[in-house]
């Protein structure tokens, strides 16, 4: 039942907007949780419902570039050389 309602808003969408892709139209209506409104809205401005590749790099910073540079080493600052006496 789901399934056919959500093609249902699909066309409607698609039939509104014109040339938008319907697989656009399906992940900007389940971004908005089947609301065709706020779909609607999204799709006039611009949106897509893909993620931008600057957030996939925020999250995944580690795993694409590896740990950071200048890991090793101590970790607390060394220690002050104390002068001896000759």
């Amino acid at each position: 039942m789901l399934q056919v309602q959500e093609e249902e808003n699909i066309t409607l969408l698609t039939s509104m907007m014109g040339d938008v892709d319907p697989d656009v139209v399906r992940r900007v209506l389940r971004k908005h949780n089947g609301d065709v409104q706020k779909a609607a809205s999204s799709l006039l401005e611009g949106d897509t419902a893909e993620p931008s590749t600057s957030d996939a790099q925020d999250w995944s910073w580690g795993l694409l570039t590896g740990p950071m540079e200048n890991t090793s080493g101590p970790r607390t600052p060394p220690r002050a050389s104390i002068p001896t006496s000759q």
